[in-house]
This record gives C-alpha cells, sequence and structure tokens, in this order.
C-alpha cells in the first residue's frame, strides 16, 4: 500500500531508512564532530559571544544526538536534529542577514522532514521558517538587530526579505513536494517488494514438498525450507552451505537403460530450461534412504545460475503401490483357483458316477470268477478306480466341496500319534524334533482329513530331504488381530488360532515357483512322481475349515508350513469314533426303495442290493419314486441320490415321503459332496451320506447301520 500524504512511516521502513542513510549519518556525525571543534575555537580565541555560545551549543546537541542515534527513535533523531539545525540556521540569519549562508541550509529541514517524519510536519516547518525570514527581516529594518556594517544597509529594505520568504518558500515547497512523491513511490516499491518477498517466502517455507535451491557456481544448497530439513531429520543450516548434491542423492533410478542419466545430466538439462522429473534416494545425513520423486528446474535469476530442487517423498505411494500388486495378485490367483475349484467340483460329480459303476461291475466280476490272471486285472480295475476316487476326493478338498465330519480334537495327540498312522512316511535319515505346546487350545476338523493334509507335507519333506535332514513339528496358540491381517493379507477372521508348523532343511522353494505350488496339477517332482494335488488339497481343507496355510521358504535352506486351525468354541474333547462292526453281506425281509437317475448305476444298485438279499424296488427320479411310494408305502429304507431329473430332488423325495411315514430311515449318496449342504432342507442328523464311488462293503455297512433302529433286538 502507497503512504499518503500525512503519514508516518512503517517501523519496517524506518527501519530500512535508519540503515540506509547510516553511512550519511556517520558523515555527518563527522563534520559535526569538526564543527564541534572549530566552535570551540573560536569562543576561545574570539571571547564569549552570544552567537558563538549559541552555535557552540547546537553543534554540540547535533553531534550527541547523532552518535546516540540508535537509542532514539528515528522521530526523536529527526526532530532533535532538525530544531537543532533551526536554531543554528536562525543564529546565523541575526548575525549575518540576507548575507547568511543559514538562508540556503533552511531548505534542507523540511526536505530531511518529509523524509524522515512526514508530509504535514514538512509543510508545517516550511511556513515556520518562513515566517521566520520575515520576523528576522523585521527586525533588522526596524534596528532591533544590527548585523555586520558591509550588510546593514542591504538588510533594511524589508522587500528584499519578502521576496526571499516567497522565493524560499515556493522553491522549498517544490523540492519537498518531489522529495514526497519519490518517498511515497519508495515506499510503494518496498511494501510491494516485501509483500511479493512474503508471498515467494511463505510458498517455499510452507510449502508441503521439500524444496531446496542450488547454486551450480558454487556447488552447493544455499536455501533450504522446514520440509527439507523434517524429510532429512536435520536443520535447514546444516543442509546449507557445506552439502553439494552429492551429499545428499544418490543416482537415479531409470526405468530405460538405453537413455541412463546420471544427477549431473539432469542439471544441466535443468539448466538450458528443461524441467526434470524423476525418482531417486535422499541420503539424509543421519537415517536410512528416503525414496523420492525429484523435479528439477531453472530459477530464472540474472546473473545466477540457480536450479530448484523439489523432492516429495513418495514411500507411502510405494508401500500403496507394493500393496496394491500384492492384492491384484492374490485377486488373479483366487479368481484363477475359483476357476479351477469350480470346474473341479462340477467334473467330480459326473467322474464319480462312472468311477462308481466301474468299482461296481469290477466287484461283481470277481465275485463271479476263479480265475487268477482275471482276478489280477480286477484287482488292478479296482485299484485305478480308488486312485481316481482319491483323485477327484483331492479335487474337492481344493475346492472346498469335501464331505467333512468336524470334530473337537486334541491336536497335540494327532502329533503324538504319528507313528501309528503315518507309518514309514518320514525315513531313518531324517531326525524327526516334535515341540508340542502344553495347554494347546482345542481344534475342530475333520480327523481324516486333517491326517491326510499332515501326511501330504511330511512327503513333501521327506521328498526333498532325499539325503536326510531335519524335520520340525512344532504346535502353538496364537490370537491374530486386524493388524497381523492386514500386514500378511491372511484370509481369515480376528480371533484365536492354534498353529502347526512342518519344517524341512532341505533345498527350499525357488522364488519364481512359491506363488504357485498350491495350484492344483502344478508340481515340481519329476513326471509320474506326483499328481501336484497334495498343497491344492492341504490348501482346500484348511480353507473349508475356517483356517488357512502359509509357506515360508529360502533357497538352500529349507521350508515352512504353517496351518493355522481356528479355536474349537468347545473345550469338550470328542471321544474316538468307535469301529463300526462289519456289516453282513447277506440281509433278508427289508425292502429298500432305490432312487438313481444313472441307468446303468441304477441297475449295479438293484443287483448288489438284491445278491444281498434286500427286497429292492428301482426308480430313475425323484417323482417316480414318490409316486411308487404312494401306491405302496410299505419300505424300510430309502436309497437315493441326491440332484437327480424332475421336481423332487434327493432331500426334498425324503422330506416327502416322511410326511407319509415319519419314521423312514434314508441314506444319500452324491457325486457332489456340497450338494448336501446346498439341498440339504430334508436331511436328519441320523441320515447317512455317502460319496460316490462307494465299495460294495461300504455300501452294505451303510444300509446296516441305518436299518438298525429299525431291527428288533435279537433275544
Amino acid at each position: 500500500m502507497p503512504i499518503t500524504r500525512g503519514g508516518i512511516p512503517g517501523d519496517e521502513l524506518q527501519q530500512n531508512l535508519r540503515a540506509h542513510y547510516d553511512p550519511l549519518f556517520r558523515v555527518v556525525v563527522l563534520l559535526s564532530f569538526v564543527a564541534l571543534v572549530i566552535n570551540v575555537y573560536r569562543v576561545v580565541v574570539d571571547g564569549p559571544m552570544y552567537h558563538s555560545v549559541i552555535q557552540l551549543v547546537v553543534v554540540a546537541v547535533m553531534t550527541i544526538t547523532l552518535s546516540f542515534r540508535h537509542r532514539f527513535s528515528q522521530s526523536t533523531v529527526a526532530c532533535f536534529l532538525m530544531s537543532a539545525f533551526f536554531v543554528g540556521c536562525v543564529v546565523g540569519l541575526l548575525r549575518l542577514g540576507l548575507g547568511a549562508a543559514a538562508l540556503l541550509a533552511f531548505v534542507l529541514i523540511p526536505m530531511f522532514l518529509v523524509v524522515l517524519s512526514s508530509y504535514k510536519n514538512a509543510i508545517f516547518s516550511l511556513f515556520g521558517i518562513a515566517l521566520t525570514i520575515l520576523i528576522v527581516g523585521y527586525l533588522h529594518v526596524s534596528g532591533g538587530i544590527n548585523s555586520e556594517s558591509n550588510l546593514a544597509d542591504q538588510n533594511r529594505e524589508f522587500m528584499s526579505w519578502l521576496i526571499l520568504a516567497l522565493v524560499f518558500t515556493n522553491v522549498t515547497y517544490a523540492a519537498v513536494y518531489i522529495t514526497d512523491r519519490l518517498r511515497s513511490y519508495w515506499s510503494s516499491t518496498f511494501d510491494d517488494l516485501k509483500s511479493s518477498h512474503d508471498e515467494v517466502n511463505a510458498l517455499i517455507e510452507h510449502s508441503p514438498t521439500a524444496i531446496l535451491i542450488y547454486d551450480v557456481d558454487s556447488n552447493s544448497f544455499v536455501r533450504a525450507n522446514p520440509r527439507a530439513a523434517e524429510l532429512f531429520s536435520t536443520s535447514a543450516d546444516e543442509l546449507t552451505g557445506k552439502p553439494t548434491y552429492l551429499d545428499l542423492f544418490a543416482e537415479p533410478v531409470s526405468y530405460d537403460p538405453a537413455t541412463t542419466q546420471n544427477l549431473q545430466d539432469h542439471i544441466l538439462a535443468a539448466l538450458g530450461g528443461e524441467t526434470r522429473i524423476f525418482e531417486t534416494e535422499l541420503l539424509p545425513p543421519r537415517g536410512a534412504p528416503v525414496v523420492c520423486e525429484l523435479t528439477l528446474n531453472h530459477l530464472p535469476l540474472d546473473g545466477r545460475r540457480f536450479v530448484r530442487f523439489t523432492a516429495q517423498d513418495i514411500r507411502h505411494r510405494k508401500e500403496a503401490e507394493i500393496e496394491r500388486k500384492s492384492l491384484e495378485a492374490q485377486l488373479a490367483q483366487s479368481q484363477r483357483l475359483e476357476a479351477v475349484g469350480k470346474l473341479s467340483g462340477g467334473v467330480a460329480h459326473d467322474f464319480n458316477n462312472l468311477l462308481a459303476v466301474i468299482l461296481g461291475n469290477a466287484e461283481m466280476l470277481r465275485d463271479a470268477t476263479q480265475d487268477t490272471e482275471q482276478l489280477a486285472m480286477l484287482d488292478s480295475i479296482t485299484s485305478s478306480v480308488q486312485r481316481g476316487a482319491d483323485l477327484t476326493q483331492n479335487m474337492l478338498s481344493f475346492a472346498r466341496k469335501a464331505r467333512l465330519n468336524p470334530q473337537v480334537i486334541d491336536l497335540n495327540e494327532i502329533v503324538r500319534d504319528l507313528k501309528n498312522w503315518a507309518g514309514r512316511t518320514v525315513p531313518a535319515n531324517i531326525d524327526v524334533e516334535v515341540s508340542l505346546l502344553a495347554g494347546l487350545w482345542p481344534i475342530e476338523v475333520d480327523q481324516s482329513a486333517l491326517q491326510n493334509a499332515i501326511l501330504n507335507l511330511l512327503i513333501n519333506a521327506r521328498d526333498v530331504m532325499p539325503d536326510g535332514g531335519k524335520l520340525t513339528i512344532e504346535t502353538a496358540n496364537l490370537r491374530i488381530d486386524d493388524d497381523y491381517i492386514v500386514e500378511r493379507g491372511e484370509e481369515v477372521p480376528p480371533g484365536r488360532y492354534t498353529l502347526l508348523a512342518i519344517s524341512d532343511t532341505g533345498s527350499g522353494i525357488p522364488e519364481s515357483t512359491i506363488n504357485r505350488i498350491f495350484e492344483p496339477f502344478f508340481s515340481t517332482k519329476p513326471a509320474g512322481k506326483g499328481s501336484g494335488l497334495g498343497l491344492s488339497m492341504v490348501l482346500g481343507f484348511m480353507r473349508q475349515s475356517g483356517g488357512t496355510v502359509r509357506v515360508y521358504s529360502e533357497p538352500g535352506e529349507g521350508t515352512t508350513f504353517k496351518l493355522y486351525f481356528p479355536t474349537s468354541k468347545s473345550s469338550k474333547l470328542s471321544e474316538a469314533q468307535k469301529t463300526a462292526n462289519r456289516a453282513s453281506l447277506t440281509k433278508g425281509g427289508q425292502t429298500v426303495l432305490v432312487v438313481e437317475d444313472e441307468p446303468e448305476l441304477l441297475d449295479l444298485l438293484v443287483t448288489t442290493l438284491s445278491n444281498a438279499g434286500y427286497n429292492v424296488v428301482a426308480a430313475s427320479s425323484g417323482d417316480e419314486a414318490f409316486e411308487v411310494f404312494q401306491r405302496s408305502p410299505g419300505f424300510d429304507l430309502l436309497l437315493t441320490d441326491i440332484v437327480m431329473p424332475g421336481t423332487l430332488q434327493g432331500t426334498s423325495l425324503s422330506r416327502a415321503l416322511r410326511e407319509l411315514n415319519p419314521d423312514l430311515p434314508a441314506v444319500f449318496m452324491s457325486g457332489y459332496a456340497s450338494e448336501a449342504t446346498v439341498h440339504g432342507n430334508g436331511l436328519r442328523p441320523e441320515d447317512i451320506r455317502l460319496m460316490k464311488p462307494v465299495t460294495r462293503s461300504a455300501l452294505l455297512a451303510a444300509l446296516d447301520k441305518a436299518l438298525k433302529p429299525a431291527t428288533p433286538p435279537e433275544e
């Protein structure tokens, strides 16, 4: 804002003026001391005449004021100086009249006041001086004052004094006006410059990015804002003056090796007018390097070669980018595994029906022949069917659609009993170390599936240690919170978990394949040495059980698989399942309604049950079976597939039939285990569910168990 007439300069402008005129004031002080010496000499030589004494006092006051000017405000200094100067000029005017040099010195008083004080004070002093000239002139004309003899006649002409006063007033006013305009322009320029400086300084000082000004000629940083100091964990003073750019910056990261440029190339390009943006590492005087996005551009200052370094901390962005890529990879893998899981579940249904037909016919042929060679071939067929059934079961386990029978168990007991059910899986050249946590939390899982999963991991550990090694099995309690899940990308809810860790000292898993080991049919073993479904089955079982599995491996050091089981809400352990009584191969009197939409499998079931002594009535759909039951409701048992064409599926058929006969037992068969869950509205806890393909002994045992409640006890 320009300073208006009559205004007083602000504190900052006064300080600027004081600093600007300080060299002049020093010269004036020196001259004042010289004048003081001269006046003292005159008083001593000529005697203490009034004008000499007054001038001596005036000079002394001016000298003292100027010598101690920094102790007073600028207005006070200006008032003292101008007052003393005025008194000195008046003394000279009284003594010499129109011939006094003070007439010229009077002009300086308003000019100094307009600069040092205000325009209004300068105008007041102007008119005051003009009035003083007229008064002194009147005194000379009237004879009240006697001047020097050679000037007496000239001093008695009042018109000369009047003309002098008018000329003085006009000339001095012009000088004051020009000086005031110059001061106003100066003040306006000063304020604009200060405002611009403050804005630029605020932009630098309060910038959210680190800014450093680099002087190419001195090879050092000359300015650093607080954000730069914070980024480097130091002070701005430590960053300026001494460090060069090589002290603070590493060579920039290059995405294209063909266009690799060092930091000096970027600086020279910035001096040429280009704006360079690239990633690099900042090397603080203390602490770890910081990854930043650096922008270099030239500051257009005349005669100065300045380059501005603008550093944006991108550590969080890099972390977010890494996390995003990790989530994308997890999503892609999850989608891929989900697609394979759906395919596996869909294929398993029809595949199990085919295996059931092959197995049933092979068992019937085995009963009908005594030829050793044919029996061997039939055993081979049966074995292959069983392997196919295991393969299908593994596929369903991976797809999380296997039928499980969870029960509360103590994981430590399973591990302690390892040698009994694992057999000779682990050879003698492998040292097994077991570390079991006392007070381990119980878990609720399918014991058979758990043993199968552990067995798969033991086999893998054995295969990677052909020359022997060390196998460690550990159990532990673990609490998983939200931070743990986010940090490790787990797919389990927070809560209490029981951990089973199996570690080996084998060759480890290469980083290029560790993300694929859970994919079905992916295997690093030679052809014919593995199906590639073992680990996928483990993953499917763990996820279906509400937990997860993680793998940690270092090539050349070994591998650790960690299985996380959700802790059971019940602390009561289930009793071991008792071995089922072997079913009798022949029965008599019971009538079974068999419902199956596959004609070949239906014929096989009818033949198997008829040979076992059951009265069998067949139906190819649920609707047909319901009509048969309505005509003759005296059936002892329902044996039905779950998914069939028509309105009534297996479970809805059982519900409809039980409305007619509430005590009707039922055995359900399925080639797709999750069907019992999806369509299980008609299932009861005591109902038996069989997974195709079913051996003849397992089928007859299931029927025997289902019919036991209806069979009168033997006497």
